[in-house]
């Protein structure tokens, strides 16, 4: 009885996920600070936000001195910008002072990095420009957090087995890929807990037929939009959605008419979200 109280317990869901935190978060603190993958260009990106600078235009030299040009040379600004954004708009609050002198940088930096022009991480959160990376490294590992409980619920809704789902978040969150890249400032974790959340939406739309209705379509797209908007390989979700719908309307026998309607809400809901940026 005991045994399948615990199994049964949504309690459960959030023990595995405040370990996967605990784990992302010292992760995050032992692994030197900018260090991480191309860590250096995704923070100049944060940056590129954090000082109020509007949308990229790659077509401004980053030395141009105008505000949409890239901040310094990363090749992180051709990315979609709402992980960076979010994340600017976090540490902007953060004092910071003067990240570098671009003049000085333009000979290049070694291996992706911007070398002694970075802060120094000293093992502690430190301040400023160094306060401010383990901040957004902090926030992503929440958004890895996101991703394990969305394929929690995924499970849940596919199989009605409250142990294939923790089977399926223990597996999500004690992977240490994962845990590394919800440790590291990038988008890649942010575009799997997007995705994840967009797919649980499809899940709940396929297992629940009956209970489907325009909005959620409208939604499904929004979220789609929402992935692509993060890095560009989440338009794979928005092949998904489309399929999803076609699903519904086989499943539930629907007219052409019923397809089209919803298909019309799915276009809708993407274009309300990425229109503006991709247009």
């Amino acid at each position: 009885m005991l045994m399948n109280r615990a199994v049964t317990s949504s309690l459960s869901i959030w023990i595995i996920t405040g370990v996967f935190v605990v784990l992302g978060i010292c992760a995050s603190l032992k692994t030197p600070l900018f260090q991480g993958y191309d860590e250096g260009y995704h923070y100049a990106y944060v940056e590129h936000y954090a000082l109020g600078r509007p949308l990229v235009n790659l077509n401004k030299p980053f030395l141009s001195g105008d505000p949409a040009a890239p901040y310094w040379q990363t090749h992180e600004a051709s990315q979609p910008f709402l992980y960076y954004w979010l994340m600017g708009q976090m540490t902007g609050i953060i004092p910071r002072g003067d990240l570098m002198q671009e003049e000085l940088l333009e000979a290049g930096a070694p291996n992706g990095m911007f070398g002694n022009f970075l802060p120094a991480d000293n093992g502690s959160l430190g301040s400023g420009h160094a306060l401010a990376g383990h901040m957004v490294r902090f926030a992503t590992v929440i958004m890895g957090a996101v991703l394990v409980v969305a394929g929690y619920h995924i499970a849940r809704l596919l199989t009605g087995n409250y142990a294939m789902a923790y089977l399926t978040a223990a597996i999500l969150a004690f992977n240490p890929r994962d845990i590394l890249l919800s440790a590291q400032i990038s988008n890649d974790m942010a575009v799997a807990a997007m995705a994840a959340l967009t797919l649980l939406l499809s899940t709940w739309m396929l297992t629940r037929p009956g209970h489907v209705h325009l909005w959620h379509s409208l939604l499904l797209g929004g979220c789609a939009g929402a992935t692509l908007l993060t890095k560009y390989s989440g338009g794979a979700v928005v092949v998904a959605a489309a399929v999803t719908i076609f699903c519904l309307t086989l499943l539930g026998r629907h007219k052409f008419r019923w397809l089209i309607k919803h298909m019309a809400m799915l276009t809708a809901g993407f274009f309300v979200i990425t229109g503006w940026y991709f247009l």
